[in-house]
């Protein structure tokens, strides 16, 4: 999640179960943050933009609510819950008030550990690919210790799917 867009996926034994996509126009032009973040630098900015842009974060904390609760079952049944998360988009997913969200404390819960794109549909497919992959570096001994140059012309990447 980020930038306005949200993506999400279940997947069993390797297949999707479900998926949903969001975007809401929530990001400053030429600024890169959202509305609620310029917000509290301090410029309560009223323009129309601006008006746009908070009741877009509104509706898309709606819209991620409501598709967390009516995931509830395919939640309970997850051994791992991986997020790509800022902590400012927090109150999206672990919110308080509503105890049928995720709550951060979860152990299944884990931060994707290598960087990621816009989130859509494809980029969950390839965080999921990566997740589930083994990569296997098989290195000659020889040619690293004699010849750095060598290093590269001589290992191969082996990738597994799990």
């Amino acid at each position: 999640m980020g930038g306005g867009h949200f993506a999400a996926a279940v997947f069993e034994n390797g297949n999707v179960s479900a998926h949903k996509t969001f975007h809401r126009y929530v990001v400053r032009a030429k600024c890169g943050t959202s509305q609620s973040q310029h917000d509290k630098k301090g410029g309560h900015a009223q323009s129309a933009g601006a008006q746009i842009r908070r009741h877009n974060e509104v509706a898309l904390a709606q819209d991620i609510e409501e598709l967390l609760v009516s995931w509830r079952s395919y939640i309970d049944k997850c051994h791992r819950i991986f997020l790509r998360i800022g902590t400012h988009n927090y109150p999206y997913i672990f919110n308080k008030k509503n105890k049928l969200l995720l709550d951060k404390h979860d152990s299944r819960i884990r931060m994707i550990p290598f960087p990621t794109k816009r989130a859509t549909f494809s980029e969950v497919k390839r965080v999921f690919t990566e997740l589930s992959s083994l990569k296997v570096l098989v290195f000659n001994i020889d040619a690293i210790s004699t010849n750095v140059k060598g290093f590269g012309d001589e290992h191969r990447v082996i990738k597994l799917q799990l």
